[in-house]
């Protein structure tokens, strides 16, 4: 598993590594999924979604990526199942991140929340690179 689960006292924690950027963004967005809901079934009818973000650093870009898709989970009810042509690019000063999430929206007989998700916080996030690896630590506020 790209991520691990961490002992946090009153929040979610977990802990990503990956070989790139890309995917430590992608497994972050996986490992935030697994904390919000389990899903049983998904409908038939997939739909794409866009999601554009500039930040100035990765930190700032991760959260910005996690509170996007926090939003669409608990606010538009809707799940992405696939997250693909995820690129970070840096230009002017800026990073920015695009991707395609496809997915569905919630059924409620489908889906079990576990747990709501108020805020993705930048308590110990450092995205760092190491041996060849990409990790951080993402501190959920539930």
């Amino acid at each position: 598993m790209p991520y691990k689960f961490l002992d946090h006292t009153a929040d979610v924690a977990f802990e990503v590594e990956s070989e790139t950027l890309e995917g430590l963004f992608v497994d972050s967005a996986f490992a935030l999924k697994e904390v919000a809901c389990e899903l049983s079934n998904i409908g038939s009818k997939s739909e794409t979604k866009i999601i554009n973000c500039n930040e100035i650093t990765l930190e700032l870009l991760l959260v910005e990526f996690l509170n996007q898709l926090n939003f669409l989970i608990f606010f538009k009810k809707w799940i992405f199942t696939t997250i693909q042509k995820l690129s970070i690019n840096k230009a002017d000063g800026e990073i920015n991140l695009s991707c395609e999430l496809i997915g569905n929206k919630i059924d409620a007989e489908a889906c079990n929340f576990k747990v709501e998700i108020k805020a993705i916080t930048f308590h110990q996030m450092k995205i760092e690179k190491r041996k060849g690896k990409y990790s951080t630590k993402v501190v959920l506020d539930i």
